[in-house]
């Protein structure tokens, strides 16, 4: 590109000057190419293993231990048929029933000894359910009950229990059970001053 320079006398003199050009440059992208082109850029980082997580939203993936810890605080907070449940977790798990309304009777020895374990492998061939409150059922161990030997402990006041017998059927879903329910003294086992274990009263005397 040439331009032309006026000279200091009076501008009746000119002179050419040769300008550098700077040499042409690719075209400018449009937003879509430079869209696709970020895009590219991006997921190849990221297979590289260089792009930061923290820039992305969080993906299922990551999401993922999240959902699992919580889970696992759920689940550990809850009786299951599990060979880590404790002894008190056992006893609460087969023993201890509060919330269910009357009637006591068979159809609900046939669902509450399945939705708590009962009839996994075998039909557990009798259990007894307290209808009280565990804070209840755990004074007994200390200062509710007497201590007649060992560590097993006669409860004061009377308790409403169901018995569960088994008739006939086979498991999981085939346990047939007869109810009875009684309002009686009962026999708990104490350990650290909580209950691991339900007996006959005949125990206890």
């Amino acid at each position: 590109m040439r331009r032309r320079v006026g000279s200091n006398q009076g501008g009746k003199h000119w002179k050419d000057q040769r300008l550098e050009e700077a040499p042409p440059g690719p075209a400018p992208h449009t937003q879509k190419e430079r869209v696709r082109e970020s895009s590219r850029n991006r997921q190849s980082l990221w297979e590289q293993g260089t792009w930061s997580k923290s820039k992305e939203a969080m993906s299922p993936r990551d999401a993922c231990p999240a959902l699992l810890l919580l889970l696992l605080t759920l689940l550990s907070a809850w009786p299951t048929v599990d060979s880590r449940e404790t002894p008190n977790q056992k006893f609460q798990r087969q023993h201890v029933d509060p919330f269910t309304r009357p009637p006591y009777n068979d159809v609900y020895c046939n669902q509450r000894m399945k939705a708590q374990g009962m009839t996994l492998g075998i039909c557990k061939s009798k259990n007894t359910f307290i209808h009280a409150l565990s804070s209840s059922i755990n004074s007994i161990c200390t200062g509710a009950g007497t201590n007649p030997h060992g560590n097993y402990y006669y409860s004061n006041s009377n308790f409403l229990i169901t018995d569960c017998t088994f008739v006939s059927g086979s498991p999981p879903n085939g346990c047939v059970y007869r109810a009875r329910s009684y309002n009686q003294r009962i026999c708990i086992a104490c350990t650290g001053n909580l209950p691991v274990h339900y007996s006959p009263v005949r125990d206890c005397l």
